[in-house]
């Protein structure tokens, strides 16, 4: 093909994916089966997307999308919420759930999740994971820091 890689055209591996396409992804986080530790979904980040992979193709392109706007800054400069960012968990283009940080004077490190009627069970854990890890990163940057150095320390 005229010098072009024929991989490209010919090889739709998962194994080419991940070799060619998804190492460009900064590894955010994974779920793992608590009986056989094998990792069920990983959440890979692209600028403002937050893709999530699963073992099967059972999400349907599920990604997470960040939003930013002046009133969450503004919760957050008065100290009433973690992180300036909301988060929409969504489906072919349909939000499933919004996850962000509970905007209160009392309680101020806190996350607050809405699901949609229809949305699955695996959406909903999954917000609910992403929704803990983004509170333990930003609102505990000590409690991250410990999990990290006990994640090094068990490799």
């Amino acid at each position: 093909m005229n010098g072009v890689d024929d991989t490209l055209f010919h090889s739709t591996s998962r194994d080419w994916l991940n070799e060619h396409f998804l190492s460009h992804f900064e590894n955010l986080m994974g779920i793992k089966h608590p009986v056989s530790g094998m990792t069920v979904y990983e959440l890979r980040e692209l600028g403002g997307t937050i893709l999530i992979q699963t073992n099967t193709d059972e999400l349907k392109g599920a990604r997470v999308m960040t939003q930013t706007s002046g009133l969450t800054s503004l919760f957050l400069n008065c100290g009433c919420a973690f992180s300036k960012e909301t988060w929409s968990v969504m489906t072919q283009d349909k939000i499933m759930a919004n996850v962000r940080p509970n905007r209160s004077f009392w309680a101020e490190n806190e996350i607050k999740i809405q699901w949609d009627p229809n949305c699955e069970n695996e959406l909903r854990l999954i917000s609910l994971v992403f929704g803990i890890a983004q509170m333990v990163r930003v609102a505990f940057p000590q409690l991250f820091h410990i999990v990290r150095e006990f994640r090094q320390r068990n490799q």
